[in-house]
């Protein structure tokens, strides 16, 4: 059977005074102000995240011809994200300042193509041969061949000239495009 104690009224009285002293404001807004200070450094983490994104980010873009030549696929990815990144380079070699010019010799016509071969690299970079190919006014390929320059190798950041010619060109061509190919293309020219 369950024993019931009596509690004396003086003891209620001194745990209804307990009370009183803990609800007071001051006590309670004194106890608090130390744990809103703590909790205001939150913000520190934030920043800290909003910067490493920021740096993450920011080495994704100023890298990202390095990352495109490691690992060719990210190519996609920025142009995913960016459509003026679509042309990200992953042979880190560029042609540059590319001109026709037809001319006569001979009593034979010949069209001109010349430019450069740009390295966008910091390491020394193989030099592929290079496609022309000649188009119609719809941008139809009527023509194309290839050829390789003298040089072999690219230096970082630098620059060799490049020129070539076509004897007897079709006589539709409204423009062309000059592209680097890939080792296993065959050499030489004709319509596809």
């Amino acid at each position: 059977m369950p024993k019931t104690v009596e509690v004396p009224e003086p003891a209620l009285q001194a745990a209804a005074a307990v009370a009183i002293e803990d609800d007071d404001v001051e006590t309670f807004v004194e106890a608090e102000a130390p744990r809103r200070r703590a909790g205001g450094r939150g913000w520190v983490g934030w920043a800290a995240l909003v910067l490493i994104i920021a740096a993450i980010s920011g080495g994704g873009y100023f890298a990202r011809y390095k990352i495109v030549a490691l690992w060719p696929p990210a190519a996609t990815l920025y142009a995913l994200l960016d459509p003026g990144m679509a042309r990200v380079n992953a042979l880190g070699i560029e042609l540059r300042d590319v001109t026709a010019k037809f001319s006569t010799e001979d009593d034979t016509q010949v069209l001109l193509v010349s430019g450069k071969i740009t390295s966008i690299s910091d390491v020394v970079r193989t030099i592929p041969r290079i496609r022309i190919n000649l188009l119609d006014k719809d941008e139809k390929e009527i023509f194309y061949w290839t050829f390789s320059v003298e040089k072999t190798e690219l230096e970082p950041r630098a620059s060799v000239p490049f020129s070539t010619r076509l004897a007897n060109p079709p006589a539709k061509i409204a423009g062309l495009e000059a592209t680097f190919v890939a080792d296993a293309s065959p050499a030489g020219g004709g319509t596809d």
